[in-house]
C-alpha cells in the first residue's frame, strides 16, 4: 500500500468514525427500533390511530359493547399498553367503545 492510499483509508475511517466520538450513530435494522408506544386509551379512535401510525405503529381495531353513550368511539383499552416499549413497525391494538341503545320501551294501551 503506498502513503496515498493509507491516508486515505484513515480519513474515510474518520469520516465513519471520527475520534473520540462515542455516540456516532450507526444504522439499525428497522425492526430493531424500540418505541414507547403512544397513550391512547380515552381518545376518539381516528384521533388514536393518526397519534399511533404517527409514531409508527400498525392498528387493529377491535370493538366492545358500552352503556356510557358518551363511550362511543373512545378508546378503552390498548394493547400494548401506551408508554410500554414496542418494536417500531409492529401493531397496536385499540379497543374502541360502541354504544348501541337498547330496544325501544314497551307500550301497554288500555281499551
Amino acid at each position: 500500500m503506498t502513503t496515498q492510499t493509507v491516508e486515505r483509508v484513515h480519513a474515510f475511517m474518520e469520516d465513519v468514525h471520527p475520534r473520540g466520538r462515542t455516540d456516532a450513530a450507526l444504522p439499525r435494522s428497522p425492526a430493531s427500533e424500540a418505541e414507547h408506544a403512544p397513550p391512547v386509551v380515552g381518545e376518539t379512535a381516528q384521533q388514536a390511530v393518526t397519534d399511533l401510525e404517527g409514531a409508527g405503529f400498525s392498528v387493529t381495531q377491535q370493538y366492545v359493547a358500552v352503556a356510557d353513550p358518551s363511550q362511543d368511539g373512545i378508546v378503552q383499552s390498548q394493547s400494548p399498553e401506551g408508554g410500554s416499549q414496542a418494536t417500531k413497525g409492529s401493531t397496536v391494538t385499540i379497543v374502541i367503545g360502541q354504544h348501541s341503545p337498547g330496544p325501544p320501551p314497551t307500550t301497554t294501551t288500555t281499551g
